[in-house]
């Protein structure tokens, strides 16, 4: 193929590229850190249109890694609100599709509020129906640790849920609040899965047939996952994976996991759930510290450096993904789905 013939399909490929990211519904099933104007201004330059935020999980206080507590999440949640009076003309909070629709008829960036850790409840259930009223939707049972739900993936032992866990489980249903095992050790991942009436998600995980660790996910748990209707969101950040070190990833690596889970039960079951710190430059920095401590206090969890594939090292180079699956022959109807729809799916299942 000549050169002038070369730049042309390139540049009917970005053309491509940017319409896709222009007109479909995009979201990201996790992000993490405080977002600003500039963070903001960032997702949306991507054609973002809704984001599931990390709100609680796990806390660095004096050189030690606490998780969060019922009053450390509210006090959080209270930060969020200020977040979203200060950024009102570009950002709402979302609490169902039907109202996170309306925001982006508005023009604005739907937020949902979530956790990455359970710790909260404590071990009260009755406190789920708190965190509801206050505007949480998504609830990640455990984080790495282990607390009062079930075991998370950096703990030696995996129990599985709890006593306390499966009411929780069944409290959560009930009260239609998305069920998140991202982190959660095989055990009660398999638990919560089986135990739960509604879809649950692993909003930011990748392939453990790829790059084995217990932080990934398992073809057993892919498969049980999506038999009940879930989904699984590809994450930026791939560790060491069977074939390179970390490294040496590149974007071409991630969307080899979103293959991967295709490939094992079909597009309707995957997602993108980047995991990017996308905040202030001082929340980033501070939310780095905390992710660097805790990969040291769980060295188990993870294989390989905390490096950045070549190519998808920020949210503003979600563009390269697209490009990546359109030359790998992803449909544009296929892409949709990865991308926002099938998310959407199972929120408007579980949480109306």
């Amino acid at each position: 193929m000549s050169s002038a013939k070369n730049r042309e399909r390139m540049s009917e490929l970005e053309e491509q590229v940017r319409a896709f990211h222009e007109d479909s519904f995009i979201f990201d099933a996790l992000a993490t850190s405080y977002p600003d104007a500039e963070a903001v201004e960032a997702l949306k330059a991507i054609g973002l249109d809704a984001v599931h935020y990390t709100v609680a999980s796990i806390s660095y206080i004096e050189g030690r890694i606490v998780q969060d507590s019922f009053i450390a999440a509210c006090r959080k949640i209270g930060r969020w609100y200020s977040i979203f009076d200060r950024l009102h003309e570009e950002v709402e909070l979302a609490t169902s599709v039907e109202s996170m629709e309306r925001i982006n008829k508005d023009g604005k960036l739907a937020i949902f509020m979530g956790f990455q850790n359970g710790s909260p409840m404590e071990d009260n259930k009755d406190y789920a129906r708190i965190f509801k009223q206050l505007g949480v939707r998504i609830i990640q049972l455990t984080y790495n640790s282990r607390n009062m739900i079930g075991d998370g993936s950096g703990e030696t032992a995996d129990a599985g849920l709890s006593k306390f866990g499966f009411e929780m489980v069944e409290e959560m249903n009930r009260l239609g609040l998305l069920i998140d095992l991202s982190h959660c050790h095989h055990k009660t991942t398999m638990d919560a899965i089986g135990a739960s009436e509604s879809p649950v998600v692993f909003t930011h995980a990748n392939a453990r047939a790829l790059a084995d660790t217990p932080r990934n996910k398992s073809d057993e748990e892919v498969t049980a996952l999506a038999r009940r209707g879930g989904v699984i969101g590809i994450k930026h950040m791939l560790g060491d994976t069977e074939a390179k070190k970390a490294e040496a990833t590149t974007v071409a690596d991630v969307v080899d996991h979103i293959d991967h889970v295709v490939d094992l039960v079909g597009v309707d079951h995957v997602c993108i759930g980047t995991d990017f710190a996308v905040g202030s430059k001082v929340d980033v920095q501070q939310s780095d510290e905390l992710i660097d401590a805790m990969r040291q206090h769980f060295p188990q969890a993870y294989r390989g450096k905390r490096v950045k594939p070549q190519g998808l090292s920020r949210i503003g180079e979600l563009f390269n993904l697209t490009r990546e699956l359109m030359r790998r022959g992803y449909r544009d109807e296929e892409l949709k789905k990865i991308y926002g729809l099938n998310f959407r799916r199972v929120l408007e299942h579980v949480i109306g």
